[in-house]
């Protein structure tokens, strides 16, 4: 047989990639098919529906690839043909984007291509068409030289039979000369079932025979494809093997990892078996399946096909899975394309078990799989067969079976699974490897053609080997029409499987009855190449101190020279880049994100690779590869293995969490050496230390991560608002001044405290509880989706600009520029709502990226996302606890003899976890008292503005008081109602916050409330009015007195007093306001209200502002009662100017009424006159100077607690009903404030009134706002979380119980791999910090604790003391494990390391080559590297730690280095640095030596011992997991006894000066030395900041003077981000010579 070979590129190696045969060795007229391209032949092809989509991906570059390389005759023409009217150019400039090559290569091809428009089912198209193609064969009818015509349909299969009547009815007439033929292409699917597939075909099989129809299949055309059929038949060792005997079952699998992507609404009348399984995939099976053709001839392959299709029986339901992908990991489901009809069933994923009724495969399964959305993109064919009898080596028969593998996409390979020796003495030890055939690998540079080029080259030579003949479509549509019909019958169930996953579980299932076993160990491929053309400069960066101080160098390759990684196309770069490194950065180098990641990498010493795309030349295309293959759509990109792990966020949760130790393996810094269980445990880089990183974030309070639902929801109110804006600043509106300065407020609040003190962030956040309450309710996923703060933040900075521009304007009537702003405001919150594109983040990224703002403005979001996710999962999770149970304990006999049962035994319940407190809402149980604070700052709001309306100066409509009081009905019903409820349900819980010293100030709040509620009423009614006045008043000083009476008949600690103390007299306050307005006859009892308020608020504000001051308020949440101050004067001020003007009024004082007002008063009787005097003084005369003092009183009052709360207590991400202290109060200071403008008469006091004003709504609106976004969360009606000086013992055990987590899960990991030895100082670093931790608190609680208790509780404590020394026991048990591997890894460091000083020349021998073996002779280990090289690096430190000495010669750095790697490369083969050399052997590389040392081999070839079996020196690591899982499961019922039988004793029974004096012991009982270190790793291992914070405030509500060294201790032992976080939270701590440093 002779070869011709056309060229596809200048180059020999592409020339010889596409040999192509164009002659048979015997020419027959049967093997025509097999000829070439005649050179002469004029050739012309039609495409019709040039046009569409088909045509421009697909079939025109295929054409020109053709055209491009040689492969198509000189005399070619290629026609369009479609329906949309283009010139000739039209086309060629749609379809210059989608050509590759240079411009003069595009031209050259499209100059080639003509138009003609025309409509399928008319003649006058096909006419036109018709006499171009006359007109261009007429030179070739005159020479007789052969034309073919090649019609390409590219068009959907509707329109077949009228485009063939066309074409057959006008252009079907050929020149009769010798060699011209007419061919028609059409395109799949052919029909959707046999019926309709037959019809199609019969109508197309009248006009044109089957030798002129070539159904496309592109899998056909596939390399791999083709390969399978000439590696079956050409192979003599598979001949045997390729049956029911040896093959036990066959999975083809089509595997995509993306969704429809806008395609659904085709792919819906399709589904997924009607187009991949029955074509594609029932192709592959045929080419498997098949016997042994006659030839090679068209015909004789499908002949072979038709027949074992036709052995196939139909599809049984039980055989078959479908699925349908949902939305999962913020990627939309299969009904969430707006172009696929809701409701729709059409599974998207399909496992079908086939059987072939014939001798060769009877029995074995065929399985078919196909999906879309899944977690991985692929198609493959994996023939398993069946376990080798009597297996006589170690290991599962079941699963040590052979498996032949060709992958058809991506990365085209073949390869066969074998069982091999593993290296090494031992015979019966085997493993899984390979003979495979890689063709990147193996034909490195050649070009694969795709599918269409070669099958459209197939149609022109007339071979119709790779189509699909008739009969053949009928048998395959025979076996799956059943199946179709069942499937749109909705027969069958389609189970639903998240989007990135391997699709539905019982697809696994069936896999499981075929027979199929897989081996979890076997990965291919499994190595990474030795070399992979990684270039680039290594940086040597500082890395952590050691265990002995020293430092240890980290090496971070940054490479920006992508072009020269081995393998043609960027993805295929990409993959010999990840597989070329254990850690594979891709970034942006001004990202912060990236730099963050890199930064962390080093920090932990792990060698990588770092890209930037934004250095590269095709760094952009790179960018956008990587989006296309991870679906990832911002950097970094990091790989760990070969595998994507995510982001710089992923990446920290996966250091966090410990896995990333588990995937980096035994690259350390510690080596064996990392297993040290003695001496204290080390402490990260510390936050105050002058090398740590500067730690920047967002700015003043605003939150750092932030959920994007509330920022859209946000921005989707701003845009609404703004649209109205610029509407009616267009009308010239001059109203909506205000509204513009309400946005300007709104902004200016969320810029420097987030949504969470906003009206519109509020409501929006209000919004998300709802969603997240009633969307999974209707199977609607949902939750926070995090997002960095910093953007955001600037974000609403430009809001702030745009509104403050917007006021300005309006007030300056600059109407025309006032609209232009206000929509442009608009079109940016239309971006960020609508599109989800936030353009001031965007400018964000910009300053990041010229340096205007430090690129390490994301560290605290970075470092803390797992973290918020965390807290988040915590909070939301829903457990189910049980019902906490009473438990009884009598006195010790000692003390009762008999243990005889009193009425003050112990009495506690146990079960009160912290799950228990998140999940008991309960709206009557759980309704307290301190809820009434809530019930009167709405109803203080509407009487604010009631009052406004009376003031002639203000004058507000009434409607809007009338609206207020109407909302706060149902809203003091909805806190009123459960109370009431509960005092029938629970009256000793209601006796118990009665008792309470803290709660029971708020009693009083139900009858002001009343008070209040009659002054709205008597606009109304005054007799009810009067009612509901003479109910309230008298109860309101009724609770007043006993209140006060209580507090001076019982003993009562300094604790337990706060602002809130002074609710009574305000309530009294309240009264003398309102008595003289409703009556003015109530005007002199009013006063015996308002003297007792005056007296106890002047006496309770001294008492209780002294102990704000000198004492230490631990609870945040009692802090919040200092509002009251304020409100006293502010309402005092009012009652007194009521007072005295209803007093004025009744000694006949005169009237200062207008002349109509007094004409009108002659009419009325004598009470409502004298009710018009008391407003028209309280009008006219205003404030006295009394009541201007009090006022001034409280206005300064104001100022102080605002500039309190602004410093030190804004904290958007925290909400407690206490804050509802602000909602009266406020409101209470407005009022006073009206009454102050009506005295002076100012344009300032009327401004102060106006903001005031505004404030008090804007406080109430947030408080409503968020109340019921607590409640929606069911965060509202549940217990109080209580907590105190002791409330550190069990927050430390909380951290305890996450570090024995994390120390079990360590272990476990390590059993499994006990080579890792990064593993192995994790570990170490886990038992250290644990058992410092544990031993220091339990022998607090033995010598301390404990007996403190037990002087209330003689014997309580015994069981615990019990558990304590159980608890030793075990800990010195696990000591003694972990003390023997330490011994076992120990090695002198002293003893290792690489000598680089020397020179291979000063080695005896005559050539280099007698050198290095004199070298090798000499020492044990050789090395031979290049100083820049990651790889050598790696190998280097690995064998240092070891504690191995070595020479290291550097082939860059010695004069014959590079004459010295040459004649290695000569001598070994290995073409690649390092090699390593052991004993006068060579080991091979890195990984080759990574190996040996994981597998044991290494010992045994230096002469040590070597480890198997999950040993190592002896030692068993499975011993280790278990004595330590042990341990872990006793600690935790141990902590549990604790937290259910001694805390709730210290709760209830044990005062709080008591609990002080017990903390105070625990600190002088033991060494300040060792509280540095417990107290921060204590602090490191508790998961959230609040349970962090609220530990240290434990021991400051003990030891408040030790603040600050407690803030040294902890400043000494955190990381710089957990140090910024606690110091911001709880100030007092920070010491002297940080910032922020104030003296105690």
């Amino acid at each position: 047989m002779t070869t011709t070979t056309v060229a596809a590129s200048p180059s020999p190696e592409a020339m010889a990639s596409l040999t192509l045969q164009s002659e048979p060795s015997m020419l027959s007229d049967r093997d025509c098919w097999h000829c070439g391209i005649e050179r002469e032949l004029c050739l012309t092809i039609v495409v019709a529906g040039a046009s569409g989509d088909l045509a421009g991906k697909k079939t025109y570059p295929a054409l020109q690839f053709l055209f491009q390389h040689g492969f198509l005759p000189r005399n070619v023409a290629i026609i369009g043909y479609a329906r949309t009217q283009l010139s000739d150019q039209e086309l060629r400039d749609k379809l210059r984007p989608r050509l590759k090559g240079s411009d003069r290569e595009k031209d050259d091809f499209l100059g080639r291509c003509t138009y003609v428009a025309g409509a399928y089912d008319g003649a006058d198209g096909w006419k036109k068409l018709a006499s171009v193609l006359n007109d261009r064969e007429a030179r070739a009818r005159f020479c007789c030289q052969p034309c073919g015509r090649l019609y390409y349909l590219a068009l959907p299969p509707s329109v077949y039979p009228q485009v063939c009547a066309g074409l057959k009815a006008y252009c079907d007439d050929i020149p009769p000369s010798d060699g011209s033929w007419l061919r028609v292409i059409v395109e799949k699917p052919f029909g959707h079932d046999l019926q309709s597939s037959e019809e199609l075909a019969e109508m197309l099989g009248k006009l044109y025979p089957e030798k002129q129809l070539y159904r496309i299949d592109h899998y056909l055309g596939k390399e791999m494809a083709q390969n399978l059929f000439v590696m079956r038949f050409a192979n003599m060792f598979l001949s045997p093997v390729w049956n029911r005997n040896c093959i036990s079952n066959v999975q083809i699998t089509f595997k995509e990892d993306f969704g429809t992507q806008g395609r659904g609404g085709y792919f819906d009348s399709f589904g997924i078996i009607r187009d991949v399984i029955q074509n594609h995939l029932m192709q592959l099976l045929a080419f498997v399946a098949m016997e042994k053709p006659l030839s090679i001839h068209p015909d004789d392959i499908r002949d072979e096909k038709v027949k074992v299709l036709r052995c196939i029986k139909p599809v049984k339901d039980h055989n078959v899975v479908l699925g349908q992908y949902v939305a999962a990991d913020g990627q939309p489901g299969y009904t969430d394309d707006p172009t696929v009809p809701p409701g729709s069933k059409t599974p998207t994923f399909a496992a079908v078990t086939l059987f072939i009724d014939n001798d060769r495969w009877a029995g074995v399964p065929f399985v078919l799989k196909a999906g879309k959305a899944l977690d991985d993109r692929k198609a493959e064919i994996r023939v398993q067969l069946r376990p080798t009898p009597h297996f006589v080596f170690g290991g599962d028969p079941e699963t040590a079976r052979n498996e032949l593998v060709v992958r058809l996409q991506p990365d085209e390979a073949i390869y066969l699974k074998l069982i091999v020796k593993r290296p090494g003495l031992e015979t019966g030890d085997t493993a899984i490897s390979e003979l495979d055939l890689d063709y990147g690998k193996r034909y490195p540079g050649v070009v694969i053609p795709d599918a269409y080029p070669r099958l459209i080259l197939d149609a022109i030579r007339g071979d119709q080997q790779h189509f699909v003949r008739r009969d053949e479509l009928r048998a395959a549509w025979a076996i799956f029409t059943p199946l179709m019909h069942a499937v749109d019958a909705g027969r069958l169930p389609v189970h639903p499987y998240p989007y990135g996953s391997r699709g539905p579980e019982e697809a696994d299932e069936l896999l499981a009855r075929a027979g199929f076993m897989k081996n979890r160990e076997y990965r291919w491929p499994h190595t990474a190449p030795s070399g992979g053309g990684v270039s680039g400069a290594s940086v040597e960066t500082p890395a952590m101190t050691g265990e002995n101080g020293s430092k240890a160098a980290v090496a971070l390759q940054v490479d920006d020279d992508f072009g020269a990684l081995a393998g043609e196309g960027l993805e295929a770069k990409v993959k010999t880049a990840v597989a070329s490194n254990r850690v594979v950065v891709f970034g942006r180098s001004t990202c912060p994100f990236c730099i963050e990641v890199t930064r962390t990498l080093m920090e932990l010493g792990v060698p990588f690779v770092y890209y930037r795309v934004d250095q590269m030349p095709n760094g952009a295309q790179l960018h956008e590869e990587l989006k296309r293959l991870t679906g990832q759509k911002t950097v970094p990109y990091v790989y760990i293995n070969g595998a994507l792990v995510g982001g710089c966020d992923a990446t920290k949760a996966l250091i966090a969490s410990g896995e990333f130790d588990k995937m980096v393996g035994g690259a350390s810094t510690g080596g064996k050496n990392a297993l040290v269980v003695q001496g204290p445990p080390r402490l990260r880089l510390a936050g105050v230390d002058e090398d740590a990183p500067r730690v920047v974030g967002a700015l003043f309070e605003f939150p750092n991560t932030v959920d994007n639902r509330v920022i859209r929801l946000v921005a989707v109110q701003v845009f609404f608002i703004s649209l109205f804006l610029a509407i009616f600043a267009y009308k010239k509106e001059q109203s909506w001044h205000w509204v513009a300065v309400g946005l300007l407020t709104d902004f200016c609040l969320r810029f420097y405290a987030g949504a969470g003190i906003s009206p519109l962030g509020s409501f929006a956040m209000m919004t998300a509880a709802a969603m997240d309450l009633v969307l999974p309710r209707l199977g609607i996923q949902t939750g926070p989706i995090w997002g960095a703060g910093p953007p955001k933040q600037f974000a609403v900075f430009v809001g702030v600009m745009f509104s403050a521009i917007i006021v300005v304007l309006q007030f300056c009537h600059a109407w025309q520029a006032a609209t232009v702003v206000a929509a442009v405001l608009c079109f940016f919150a239309g971006l960020e709502a609508f599109l989800n594109f936030c353009a001031g983040c965007w400018f964000f990224q910009l300053a990041i990226k010229y340096g205007v703002v430090p690129d390490t403005v994301y560290m605290i979001h970075i470092n803390t996302l797992p973290e918020t996710k965390y807290h988040w999962r915590e909070w939301t999770k829903r457990v189910n606890p049980g019902q906490p149970q009473r438990v009884r304990e009598p006195f010790v006999s000692e003390l009762r003899p008999g243990s005889k049962p009193t009425k003050i035994d112990l009495t506690y319940k146990v079960g009160k976890t912290d799950d228990w407190e998140r999940e008991s809402f309960d709206l009557v149980k759980y309704s307290k008292s301190a809820f009434f604070s809530a019930m009167i700052g709405p109803v203080g709001i509407a009487a604010l503005f009631r009052f406004t309306s009376l003031m002639p100066t203000f004058a507000t409509p009434e409607l809007v008081w009338k609206i207020i009081a109407l909302l706060s009905l149902p809203w003091t019903a909805f806190f009123l109602l459960p109370y009431l409820v509960k005092c029938i349900q629970y009256p000793h819980k209601i006796r118990q916050e009665w008792m309470h010293p803290m709660m029971n100030n708020a009693f009083s709040i139900p009858w002001m409330t009343l008070v209040v509620y009659a002054f709205l009423a008597d606009h109304y009614s005054n007799t009810w009015a009067k009612v509901f006045f003479w109910i309230g008043s008298p109860l309101t000083m009724l609770f007043a007195i006993i209140i006060v009476g209580n507090w001076l008949a019982t003993i009562r600690h300094e604790g337990h007093v706060n602002g809130g103390y002074q609710m009574a007299p305000i309530g009294c306050f309240i009264v003398a306001v309102m008595g003289p307005i409703i009556d003015p006859g109530y005007h002199e009892v009013c006063f015996f209200w308002f003297g007792f308020a005056l007296l106890m608020w002047i006496t309770l504000f001294v008492f209780t502002f002294q102990r704000t001051i000198v004492g230490y308020i631990a609870d945040p949440r009692g802090r919040m009662f200092s509002a009251i101050w304020m409100a006293a004067p502010a309402v005092g001020s009012i009652a007194w100017t009521v007072l005295t003007a209803a007093r004025w009024a009744s000694t006949g004082g005169p009237a200062r009424l207008p002349a109509e007002a007094a004409a009108m008063l002659a009419g009325v009787s004598a009470k409502d006159a004298m009710w018009w005097r008391v407003m028209d003084r309280t009008y006219g005369g205003g404030m006295d100077p009394t009541a201007m003092t009090l006022f001034y009183m409280a206005v300064s009052m104001a100022l102080v607690l605002a500039w309190m709360v602004w410093r030190r207590y804004l904290w958007t991400d925290q909400y407690f009903m206490q804050m509802w202290a602000w909602g009266f109060t406020s409101a209470a200071l407005s009022w006073a404030a009206v009454l102050y403008d009506l005295t002076i008469d100012t344009a300032l006091s009327k401004v102060l009134a106006v903001c005031l004003i505004a404030l008090a709504c804007i406080i109430n609106v947030v408080l409503v706002a968020r109340t019921c976004a607590g409640v929606l969360r069911l965060k509202v009606f549940i217990p109080e979380h209580k907590w105190g000086p002791m409330s550190h013992l069990p927050l430390a055990q909380e951290g305890m119980r996450h570090a024995l987590g994390a120390l079990t899960d360590t272990a476990g990991a390590l059993a499994a791999d006990p080579s890792n030895a990064r593993l192995a100082g994790r570990l170490s670093e886990l038992w250290r910090s644990f058992r410092t931790v544990n031993d220091f608190y339990m022998d607090l609680k033995d010598e301390i604790c404990f007996p403190q208790i037990s002087a209330f509780f003689p014997g309580h404590h015994g069981k615990a003391m019990q558990q304590n020394a159980e608890m030793r026991r075990m800990e010195e048990e696990v000591q003694g494990l972990l003390a023997g591997l330490s011994a076992a890894a120990a090695t002198p460091a002293a003893a290792g390391g690489a000598n680089t000083s020397v020179d291979i020349d000063s080695y005896a021998g005559a050539s280099l080559t007698d050198k290095l073996v004199a070298a090798t002779t000499e020492n044990q280990i050789v090395v031979v590297g290049r100083s820049t090289c990651p790889f050598c690096i790696e190998v280097t430190r690995t064998l240092a730690d070891m504690g191995l000495a070595f020479p290291y010669f550097l082939v860059d750095k010695m004069p014959s280095g590079g004459a010295l790697h040459e004649e290695l490369k000569a001598a070994t083969g290995q073409k690649t640095v390092p090699y390593v050399y052991a004993n006068g052997k060579l080991l091979g590389g890195c990984d080759a030596t990574k190996a040996l040392i994981a597998s044991g081999e290494f010992d045994k070839l230096l002469g040590g011992k070597a480890g198997a079996g999950g040993k190592a020196g002896g030692v068993d690591y499975a011993a280790l997991q278990a004595g330590m899982e042990r341990m872990a499961k006793f600690a935790v019922a141990n902590f549990d006894y604790v937290e259910d039988h001694i805390r709730p004793v210290v709760r209830r029974y044990i005062p709080g000066p008591v609990q002080k004096k017990i903390m105070n012991d625990c600190f002088d009982a033991r060494p300040a030395e060792e509280w540095f270190q417990v107290l921060p790793l204590v602090v490191q291992s508790l998961p959230t900041l609040g349970q962090r914070a609220t530990y240290v405030r434990a021991f400051l509500w003990a030891m408040p003077e030790r603040c600050q060294q407690f803030g040294v201790m902890l400043a000494l032992g955190m990381d710089p981000v957990g140090w910024y976080r606690l110091r911001h939270v709880i100030p007092d701590i920070i010491p002297r010579g940080e910032t922020g440093w104030k003296r105690f």
